[in-house]
C-alpha cells in the first residue's frame, strides 16, 4: 500500500465514527435509544471532537505523503 491509500482509508475510518458521534450529539430525535443517558450523551461529544481531531491530523498526513 502507498502512502496515499493508508492516509486515506485513516481518514475515513477516523470520519465515519466522527459523524456518527456528532449526529448523535448534534441531532438526538434522529436517533432514538432508551438506554443513552446524560453520561452517554456527554461521551459523545468528547468522541466526536476526539475523532473530528483525529480526522484533521489523518488529512494533514495525506496532504503531505509525498507522490
Amino acid at each position: 500500500m502507498t502512502e496515499h491509500s493508508i492516509s486515506t482509508l485513516a481518514l475515513a475510518m477516523c470520519m465515519a465514527p466522527g459523524i456518527l458521534h456528532s449526529v448523535e450529539v448534534a441531532y438526538p430525535f434522529l436517533v432514538k435509544h432508551s438506554k443513552v443517558s446524560r453520561n452517554g450523551r456527554n461521551v459523545g461529544i468528547v468522541f466526536s471532537a476526539f475523532w473530528l481531531v483525529a480526522s484533521a491530523l489523518n488529512y494533514l498526513a495525506f496532504s503531505y505523503a509525498s507522490i
